[in-house]
């Protein structure tokens, strides 16, 4: 009883002594977020999305969108508006205009109560040239799954001779022309402390210094596992041995490299106890960023 009496008093002392703190939280502003990558084998399109007050008295819609203005300019000047995708934060060109190499390109993002966001100039970089891909005739394992059957793909190409450049190389191996889950993974990224040269997205995904290929020909080297699982009917998934790769090489910056490499593949609780880091944005008067890439693709065919 004598517990009891003791659990109510605190109960109520914690109660009495309850003080409500005015904290203002900092806000600078409605401020749009652009997202978007362009190249001159896909058309404009853009992804605009905004900032909220952490007070939370602003409703989660899509109406401000229904007030933005998207505007594309090319070398500084305007040469199309953007139009939205109809329920969805997507504007694309409706000339269906595709960047071209050698030009600068900016967005511009405007709506009444918001900070009218700019981007960066981005010029649009040469493409990769790629001069042939094939399997080398040697014992390989895969670095991830030793006992999964893997080849080692060689990939030639002829970089940009333009200073700066950054190669990214995305490759999808495939079964009857659907992807499966085997691994492409580039023997750069084997060495246990990594090197410099290049920066790991995922097994399939890298982006490499392009100074670290002074060759008039370069070689890119992968291991690709022969096997993988792939979705041959709806919500089915098989066990299937590879008949393609694809492979993509892509011209970029190093702003491409500074944004990804930023990004932090931690989720949920353990978020709160990262490091605090500088977002990195082309954007002014805004957040996100518009990269810029031109792309080459092959299929190599097993």
């Amino acid at each position: 009883m004598k517990r009891k009496i003791l659990f109510l008093f605190i109960v109520l002392a914690c109660l009495s002594c309850e003080k409500v703190l005015n904290v203002t939280l900092p806000y600078e502003g409605n401020k749009f977020v652009i997202y978007g990558e362009l190249s001159p084998q896909n058309v404009i399109s853009v992804q605009i999305e905004r900032t909220y007050p952490p007070t939370g008295e602003v409703e989660f819609t899509l109406d401000y969108l229904n007030k933005t203005q998207v505007i594309l300019l090319e070398d500084s000047k305007e040469i199309d508006t953007l139009k939205r995708i109809a329920n969805t934060t997507i504007f694309t060109s409706a000339k269906q205009f595709k960047p071209k190499e050698g030009k600068s390109y900016q967005i511009r993002v405007q709506a009444p109560d918001f900070l009218t966001a700019l981007s960066e100039p981005q010029i649009i970089p040469p493409p990769v040239q790629i001069k042939r891909a094939g399997f080398v005739d040697k014992v390989v394992f895969s670095p991830q799954n030793e006992r999964t059957p893997t080849k080692f793909l060689e990939i030639e190409f002829e970089k940009p001779s333009t200073k700066g450049i950054y190669l990214i190389s995305e490759l999808v191996t495939l079964h009857q022309g659907i992807s499966t889950s085997s691994n492409s993974i580039s023997d750069m990224t084997i060495p246990e402390f990594g090197n410099p040269c290049v920066y790991s997205f995922s097994s399939r995904r890298n982006i490499f210094n392009g100074d670290c290929f002074t060759k008039e020909s370069n070689i890119l080297n992968f291991f690709v596992e022969l096997k993988g699982t792939a979705e041959t009917l709806p919500n089915q998934f098989q066990e299937v041995t590879i008949d393609a790769v694809s492979i993509k090489l892509s011209s970029s910056n190093k702003f491409y490299l500074d944004f990804y490499s930023q990004l932090s593949p931690t989720e949920g609780i353990f978020k709160a106890f990262e490091t605090a880091r500088k977002t990195v944005t082309n954007i002014k008067d805004g957040y996100g960023a518009i990269l810029v890439k031109n792309e080459a693709t092959f299929i190599y065919k097993l």
